[in-house]
């Protein structure tokens, strides 16, 4: 994985925790989670959000829909469903490519769209620049 990508993954994780950086349950309000029709049982889970049973199926997870939570599943989710395309068919290569300036804002079709894309690319210019940093230890 290229530094580019990593900085998008972390990006993306940043953005999906609500800064927090670890696997969470997706965050609302009782009135809030009535609208979802995903909920209670398909909520979003881990450092992506995963919703719906479909994708739990995606991921082999839909007998234990927590096991999102844990550091190796969320970890495998975040990374195989970015790097594969198997949240929405995007990959983090038709995006990012070798010798090419990243296309971060288009990035966000990995996930979701293009919902706080340019936000979520701002967040990995950040950590392009801090990877590049310390490489040079700076």
């Amino acid at each position: 994985m290229s530094d580019d990508e990593l900085a998008y993954v972390l990006a993306t994780t940043t953005h999906e925790t609500a800064f927090k950086m670890q696997p969470i349950k997706e965050m609302g309000s009782p009135a809030y989670f009535a609208t979802k029709r995903y909920a209670p049982d398909w909520i979003g889970r881990g450092l992506i959000q995963i919703t719906w049973k479909y994708n739990y199926v995606k991921f082999g997870i839909q007998n234990n829909p927590d096991s999102a939570l844990t550091w190796p599943v969320a970890l495998d989710i975040a990374f195989r469903g970015m790097i594969f395309g198997m949240f929405t068919g995007k990959k983090l290569a038709d995006y990012i490519k070798p010798s090419k300036v990243p296309d971060y804002v288009g990035a966000r079709r990995i996930i979701n769209g293009t919902d706080r894309a340019k936000l979520i690319a701002g967040y990995a210019l950040a950590y392009q620049d801090a990877l590049k940093q310390a490489k040079q230890g700076v």
